[in-house]
């Protein structure tokens, strides 16, 4: 039948576990189940793995969960944990960045779990400014992602050129969608994302008169982001970022973009000078946002968390926020104010030559973080047909 036809089944995240089980029930046979199946777990945050109470389930599945399944969750505490069913049932599971793996390993010790590092489909994430210069002087970059690392051959005014329309787009919308005037000559951070606590949206605001003395006149920011509309403490972060916005009303601009959705998305990532990412390592499995932004030329400056622990050469093609092994709200804020002051800012009005080899870095790093490069190294890495016998 259909099923026989289809050699991988790959589950990505929990939600999709309860699949084992009709194969089970069609094969009869645990390690055929296996034989067909790969799992890929996207998050160390425990919001992400659901679990329900076995006597639920059974209410609900009739039969389907088979006698003696020995998950830790179902024997300690009567609980099907959905990540450990479908790892249970795959022959072979990866995170989704080379730190992701290391950490999804010590989360789930039973199962030997690699990785692959996220990727981004490029044709659709790079803005349409940059899309008529690469497809100048990089014919055939859409079919192949690796062009942008050819970047080069692109004259640097055309880059720049490139970039100031789009921020210029950037800008007029978010000027129509709120009263306070951005100016297209200021460098502009953006921060867009889901608003997770661990995502450390505050580090920026963490001292309010450090800030205004190093930003005035000279940094403006733009935020956008969404909430679970269950997360009450997702909410409270968007709440938070708009009492600062007011709060430094006159002294920075910081604009909050609401109604977030991929469209607005594309626009930040691909509109802003600097891409700003905080979150509390080891907490951003992947993190893709950061990818969009290295492709459209944007320097990130992040904490070394996700694939950014990867991609970034410091000083080349962005900065690193904080100490990776010691990571804390204090020092990770500190750092991220001197960064902005001795690096960012003086690059960004001083040296037009530097910030342009910044963005080129940029980019080639984003050819290696392409989606197409991710479906080559499943292929290679898990589809290829593994006998368990």
């Amino acid at each position: 039948g259909i099923l026989d036809n289809i050699e991988t089944f790959h589950m990505n995240e929990g939600h999709c576990s309860f699949l084992t089980l009709k194969l089970l029930e069609e094969f009869k046979n645990e390690n055929s189940v296996r034989e067909k199946c790969h799992f890929t777990t996207h998050t160390p945050v425990p919001a992400g793995h659901d679990h329900f109470a076995m006597d639920r389930v059974n209410s609900l599945i009739h039969g389907l969960i088979p006698e003696n399944l020995s998950l830790p969750s179902l024997v300690q505490n009567s609980r099907l944990h959905m990540t450990e069913l479908g790892l249970y049932f795959s022959r072979s599971a990866n995170g989704v960045s080379k730190l992701h793996g290391d950490v999804a390993q010590d989360q789930f010790p039973d199962h030997q779990i690699g990785y692959i590092t996220n990727g981004v489909y490029h044709p659709y994430w790079i803005c349409a400014q940059f899309r008529k210069v690469y497809d100048i002087y990089l014919p055939g970059w859409k079919e192949d992602g690796k062009k942008l690392l050819e970047v080069d051959s692109v004259p640097d005014d055309e880059l720049a050129a490139a970039h100031a329309k789009r921020k210029r787009i950037l800008l007029g919308y978010a000027n129509a969608q709120v009263q306070k005037a951005l100016s297209r000559n200021i460098l502009t951070i953006g921060f867009a994302r889901r608003a997770a606590t661990y995502k450390r949206a505050h580090l920026l605001f963490k001292d309010l008169e450090r800030l205004v003395n190093i930003c005035q006149g000279q940094v403006q920011f733009i935020f956008a982001g969404k909430a679970h509309p269950k997360d009450h403490q997702g909410k409270e972060i968007i709440q938070e970022i708009v009492a600062n916005a007011n709060e430094l009303y006159g002294k920075v601009k910081v604009i909050f973009l609401e109604n977030y959705n991929m469209w607005l998305g594309r626009m930040i990532t691909s509109g802003v000078d600097v891409w700003l990412n905080t979150p509390l390592r080891p907490n951003e499995a992947s993190g893709t946002s950061g990818m969009k932004a290295a492709m459209n030329g944007i320097p990130n400056l992040s904490v070394l968390d996700g694939w950014w622990a990867e991609g970034c050469e410091d000083d080349i093609n962005g900065w690193a926020i904080g100490t990776p092994d010691e990571p804390n709200d204090e020092a990770d804020a500190n750092h991220l104010f001197e960064l902005l002051e001795e690096k960012v800012i003086p690059t960004f009005y001083g040296q037009t030559d530097k910030w342009v080899s910044l963005m080129k870095a940029s980019i080639k790093t984003g050819a290696r973080f392409t989606a197409q490069r991710m479906i080559r190294d499943y292929k290679k890495k898990y589809y290829q047909k593994v006998s368990l016998q």
